[in-house]
């Protein structure tokens, strides 16, 4: 094995975006009928997938490849990154748009994009829906030392909180060897028996490794095993979606080809919107340092407490040619801790902005309150409205006044959304097209769907 330095030299980066981000509705929605893949879903202002990108490359790594599944996928991103040598000095290749429409799950997809690109050496793989922090040349190191086919890059969790929802391994603590993968065990007997333990005794002591959707592959082994039978049948859409975790790495193990795993330092989904705004949370209490070094390189002023404003913002004079700089000075805004602010951004005095992402071209009237909450580009926020541990979409206005105060908690709200004052919502979910209208103000614990007119006026536009 050579040095660190050399490590990477034959390892490429693939960028995974094959899912419709349903999960993430009505914030990862433009409109009623327009998604923002999951990729494009923004920490802090930037795109995961961006940030992926950014990281890597930072490594060293100059070759990209984002396999895609439906058209919504492909075209955004391409539009965005295009071969990604004028904004980022690396190449991006596609995976070509006939094989996507044939790709049959994820551990097809994968497959397909190594034989058809011919893809040399190694690959990490990232899910564009994840944040991963990890010293990438060590992981690259531990894999190919092992000689595994697939490292897991994985983290650790409570092991209840894998039931129905990620992918549970069972490791040999002295090799890092994966002896089993049980794909998002459904019963707490299920887990227990993932674990190897009689009963539930001590589970609340302990922490599960997880797989995050996340490996580094040996690109030329697996190209030789994709002409095994196992994996051609299997493959095979009458045989059913041929899943990574599920399908691939179980059929490995079970065949004795050498699957390890490595514990990253951190990691967080954004598949749901719960997730997303806990883990966008983390990402602002300095979790990530991955994330703050984006944030410094795009010109994001460091105000301590986990606080970063972006310059343009920070130094530029509004309210009557005061700077936000001068108002948070002299007291008149509090913005912090844990809080990112945007380019372009207005603050009016009175503003209160604490553990919170406000994305760029957003307006925050007087005396507003945003707390434990992500504000997407392009909102209007009135005076004396509070917003708390909500997602406002794309161009939300919050129509709030001193004496019709509007509050929003624990809320998700599509884009082009307009409350009018005096609206008080709790665990509500609203789609875009929507209309608030008749004397109820007061709304909980609903979710909010434009009625079937609305929705047909929009598609005749």
């Amino acid at each position: 094995m050579g040095s660190l330095d050399d490590v990477l030299d034959d390892v490429s980066a693939v960028l995974t975006s094959g899912g419709m981000g349903t999960r993430n509705r009505p914030v990862s929605l433009y409109s009623p009928t327009s998604m923002i893949p999951k990729g494009l879903m923004r920490v802090m202002g930037i795109p995961l997938s961006e940030l992926q990108i950014e990281v890597l490359r930072a490594e060293g790594i100059g070759q990209f490849y984002i396999i895609t599944r439906y058209l919504e996928n492909r075209d955004q991103l391409a539009n965005r990154f295009g071969d990604g040598r004028k904004r980022f000095e690396i190449d991006i290749t596609y995976s070509d748009p006939l094989e996507d429409i044939l790709n049959n799950g994820s551990g097809d997809a994968i497959l397909r994009n190594i034989i058809s690109q011919n893809i040399p050496g190694h690959s990490i793989v990232l899910a564009n829906d994840n944040i991963y922090e990890a010293y990438w040349r060590r992981a690259v190191e531990f894999h190919k030392q092992s000689g595994a086919v697939i490292t897991i890059l994985a983290t650790r969790m409570p092991p209840r909180e894998t039931i129905g929802d990620y992918g549970l391994l069972d490791v040999d603590s002295i090799t890092g060897r994966a002896r089993r993968i049980i794909e998002k065990p459904k019963t707490e007997e299920e887990l227990l028996s993932g674990l190897n333990l009689p009963g539930p005794e001590g589970l609340a002591d302990i922490l599960a490794q997880v797989n995050t959707a996340g490996y580094i592959l040996d690109n030329t082994a697996l190209a030789k095993i994709a002409q095994e039978d196992w994996v051609t049948s299997g493959r095979r859409k009458e045989s059913g979606e041929f899943d990574m975790a599920g399908n691939l790495i179980k059929g490995l193990i079970e065949k004795g080809y050498p699957i390890y795993v490595n514990v990253i330092d951190n990691w967080a989904d954004l598949g749901s919107n719960p997730k997303y705004l806990a883990s966008v949370e983390r990402a602002l209490s300095g979790q990530f340092p991955s994330v703050v070094k984006v944030l410094e390189m795009r010109g994001y002023v460091d105000m301590g407490r986990n606080t970063f404003v972006h310059e343009g913002t920070y130094n530029k004079k509004y309210n009557g040619e005061i700077s936000l700089k001068e108002l948070v000075e002299e007291g008149a805004v509090e913005i912090g801790p844990n809080t990112s602010i945007g380019r372009d951004v207005r603050i009016k005095i009175g503003a209160r902005i604490r553990y919170s992402a406000v994305e760029k071209d957003v307006n925050v009237g007087e005396y507003t309150e945003i707390f434990h909450s992500i504000i997407f580009p392009y909102c209007i926020i009135g005076e004396h409205a509070k917003i708390e541990r909500s997602i406002l979409g794309l161009q939300v206005r919050i129509g709030s006044l001193q004496d019709e105060q509007t509050s929003i908690g624990n809320s998700f709200l599509g884009p082009d959304i307009y409350v009018s004052p005096g609206h008080r919502l709790a665990g509500v979910t609203v789609y875009p097209g929507y209309e608030f209208s008749g004397p109820d103000r007061t709304l909980a614990d609903k979710v909010l769907k434009p009625s079937m007119a609305s929705i047909i006026k929009t598609l005749k536009m």
